[in-house]
This record gives structure tokens, C-alpha cells and sequence, in this order.
């Protein structure tokens, strides 16, 4: 696979996590969206080696920890200290 597809489909992952998340309430979309993540991370692993692999693992759990954590805070403070 294409370092652009393998990317495209972690992106999608995200994506569909997030909406899962912040905007649909339900089990299916983020289950597929972690399915897509791991293929995609498991591909990494298979055309680029361990290496590349780590990296990418690493950053995918950056970057969503770090989304989920900023949006929470975001969407979630004004409500709490509105009273």
C-alpha cells in the first residue's frame, strides 16, 4: 500500500472516532473508525517496518489524545462554570 493511502486511511479513522465521540451517540461508527486506524496502522507496520511503525503509532495516540482532550475541555467548561 501507498504511505498516501495508509495515511488516508488512518485520517478517516480519526475522523470517524471523532464524530463517534462529539456528535452521534452509539457504538458502530467509532468501532469502525478504530478498525480503520489499526488497519492502517498495521500496514504501516507490514510496508515500513518497525521503525516507521512505532512513529506513527506513537502519533496517532498524540494527536488523539490530544483532539479529544482539547474538545472536551472546549465544549465542556462554559457549560460547567455557566451557573
Amino acid at each position: 500500500m501507498a504511505l498516501s493511502v495508509i495515511t488516508g486511511l488512518i485520517v478517516l479513522g480519526i475522523l470517524l472516532i471523532l464524530v463517534e465521540i462529539f456528535f452521534t451517540p452509539g457504538f458502530i461508527i467509532g468501532l469502525v473508525g478504530s478498525a480503520i486506524v489499526v488497519v492502517g496502522l498495521v500496514n504501516t507496520y507490514s510496508e515500513y517496518g518497525y521503525g516507521t511503525g512505532n512513529i506513527t503509532l506513537i502519533g496517532v495516540l498524540v494527536f488523539l489524545g490530544t483532539v479529544i482532550a482539547v474538545s472536551y475541555t472546549h465544549l465542556t467548561l462554559p457549560t460547567i462554570y455557566s451557573v
